[in-house]
C-alpha cells in the first residue's frame, strides 16, 4: 500500500482519484471507465468493470466522501429506474451505512478494503478494522456536556417533530450548533428531516452511541456513608437540610 498510515480525504473529487488504485489492489484486472451523463444528470460518477471469479460484471459507481443514508436510498431508486447495478463507494463504511446498503440491495465498497457486492452468481463480503483512510470531517462532540441537551430532548420526546428554531428554544443551544449537530445526527442515521420537520428515526442507535461515548468514572464521584442513627427518615431529613445549607452537620 503506497499511502501513508492515515490518509485524509476531504472531497468527492479526492475520493474518485483514490478509488481506482484501491479497487485494483482488492480486485486485480478490474477496470474503470468514464461514464456518460444520464438524462437525469451526471449519475453515475464512474463505470466499474469488476473482475472476480473469472467473470467481469459491470457496475455504475457513485462516490460520496461524506455520505448520508439518503444517498444510498436515492441510488437504489436510480438503479431501479435505469436497470444498472449500482456500487456505492465511500471513504469508510460505518456499520449503519453497510447495513443499509445490504438491506437496500446496493453493493458498496470503501477505501479501507471493506466491500459488500452482490450480483447473480457473486457475493463478496469483506470486513475489516483498517482506518488508514478517513474523511476529514470538521470535529464536533455530539455528546459533550452542552451538546447532549439535543440528544436528551430527542430521546425524551421521540414522537415529536421539530423545527430548528424550536430545538434551539428547548435546549438553549445556538442555531449554529443545533444545525451542526443535526447534520451529524442525519449522517449517522439517527434523525431525518429538513429545517422544520426534524424527527428521531433510530432511537437505539442514538442511545447506544451516547452510552458508548460516556465516561462515567470521569464525571462522577461515589461516596459511601455509615450512620449510627437507625431512623432512616431522620437521616434523610438531616441530609436534605445539610444540602440546603451547603454543608453537613452529622454529629
Amino acid at each position: 500500500m503506497k499511502n501513508t498510515l492515515h490518509t485524509r480525504i476531504t472531497s468527492d473529487a479526492e475520493l474518485l482519484r483514490a478509488l481506482p488504485e484501491r479497487v485494483n489492489e482488492i480486485f486485480p484486472d478490474s477496470e474503470f471507465e468514464a461514464s456518460k451523463p444520464s438524462e437525469a444528470g451526471s449519475w453515475p460518477d464512474l463505470i466499474l468493470n469488476l473482475t472476480a471469479n473469472a467473470r467481469t460484471r459491470r457496475f455504475a459507481v457513485e462516490a460520496k466522501a461524506d455520505p448520508r443514508p439518503s444517498d444510498i436510498l436515492r441510488l437504489r431508486d436510480e438503479a431501479k429506474r435505469t436497470g444498472t447495478p449500482p456500487l456505492f463507494a465511500t471513504v469508510h463504511l460505518s456499520e449503519n451505512l453497510r447495513r443499509l446498503c445490504k438491506d437496500s440491495g446496493v453493493s458498496c465498497i470503501d477505501l479501507n478494503g471493506q466491500a459488500w457486492i452482490s450480483r447473480p452468481g457473486l457475493l463478496i463480503d469483506r470486513t475489516g478494522t483498517s482506518t488508514a483512510y478517513h474523511f476529514a470531517r470538521p470535529k464536533i462532540a455530539p455528546f459533550s456536556s452542552k451538546s447532549q441537551r439535543l440528544a436528551r430532548l430527542l430521546l425524551a420526546r421521540g414522537e415529536s417533530t421539530w423545527s430548528q428554531t424550536a430545538l434551539c428554544c428547548e435546549t438553549g443551544l445556538s442555531i449554529g450548533l443545533v444545525s451542526r449537530l443535526l447534520n451529524r445526527y442525519e449522517k449517522e442515521g439517527w434523525v431525518e428531516g429538513k429545517r422544520a420537520d426534524w424527527h428521531l428515526v433510530n432511537r437505539d442507535g442514538l442511545l447506544d452511541a451516547w452510552a458508548s461515548d460516556d465516561d462515567w468514572e470521569s464525571r462522577t464521584t461515589i461516596r459511601q456513608y455509615t450512620f449510627l442513627d437507625g431512623d432512616l427518615n431522620a437521616v434523610a431529613d438531616r441530609i436534605a437540610r445539610g444540602a440546603a445549607e451547603s454543608k453537613f452537620d452529622l454529629a
